[in-house]
């Protein structure tokens, strides 16, 4: 834990009661982030440097905290914009989202912010990532491997989503159609999305939201690498699966 000094500086024109609302926002905001306040000291009205948004005079309020903030994020003011940038558990950006910019800030932008997600729900994220719907050559029908395959990955998909559900935020799921190099590049291309589109049809199907699911067929444009030509056809006439978190109300918010 660190110790930190926190000044804000309210309307000079706000009562006792508004400055406490404030002040108790400012604190939850410092202890949903994981931190404490430890003391709290209202200086009063002061004269600015300068003036302020027309104002020349403003409440002082000095809070020490400790605070145990992510040491992989980064913070900056630009104007009136606080800016958090790199990684930090996806709880951590749920509760700084939903408390909004601290005092002394008008927007929190953690659009820079790459979400962390605990270890068991990252542990789903995985499997979902993992799993490979593979097609035999020039085909783009469902084997039935490849139905017990989808089911398998619904209900671990569901289980992500319920996981993040708690914490603000939604799961969108990329599914990714490719081919291997028999045939042209046009035919590659269309046999791609026929088969990414059988396995949306069937998550769809499955009960998975039509909404969350981005299909895309690339053909062979980005093949998946292997150490030799049979392998790398094998793997490369499948659809692959990318897990992206989003908060479940947009707004400018980190996203995975």
């Amino acid at each position: 834990m660190r110790t930190y000094e926190v000044m804000f500086i309210a309307h000079p024109d706000l009562d006792d009661s508004a400055l406490q609302a404030l002040v108790d926002r400012a604190k939850s905001w410092v202890t949903a982030a994981g931190g404490e306040v430890t003391q709290v000291d209202v200086w009063g009205r002061r004269r600015l440097a300068y003036v302020i948004k027309k104002q020349k005079e403003g409440q002082y309020i000095l809070m020490q905290t400790t605070m145990a903030a992510p040491a992989t994020v980064e913070l900056s003011l630009s104007g009136d914009t606080l800016a958090v940038r790199g990684t930090a558990p996806l709880p951590w950006v749920a509760a700084s989202a939903s408390l909004g910019p601290p005092p002394g800030a008008t927007h929190l932008d953690l659009s820079g912010v790459g979400a962390l997600l605990p270890d068991e729900l990252a542990g789903l994220e995985r499997r979902i990532e993992g799993n490979r719907i593979l097609f035999p050559v020039g085909s783009a029908v469902l084997g039935g491997g490849a139905g017990d395959s989808l089911r398998a990955l619904a209900e671990t998909f569901r289980g992500l989503a319920a996981g993040v559900a708690g914490m603000g935020y939604r799961v969108n799921l990329e599914l990714i159609g490719r081919a291997d190099t028999t045939g042209t590049e046009a035919a590659n291309q269309t046999l791609s999305r026929m088969r990414v589109d059988a396995v949306r049809a069937r998550l769809v199907s499955l009960g998975i939201p039509a909404e969350g699911l981005n299909a895309t067929g690339i053909g062979t444009s980005q093949p998946l690498p292997a150490p030799d030509e049979a392998e790398r056809a094998r793997i490369n006439r499948s659809v692959s699966f990318i897990v992206h978190l989003q908060p479940a109300a947009r707004q400018t918010n980190g996203t995975r």
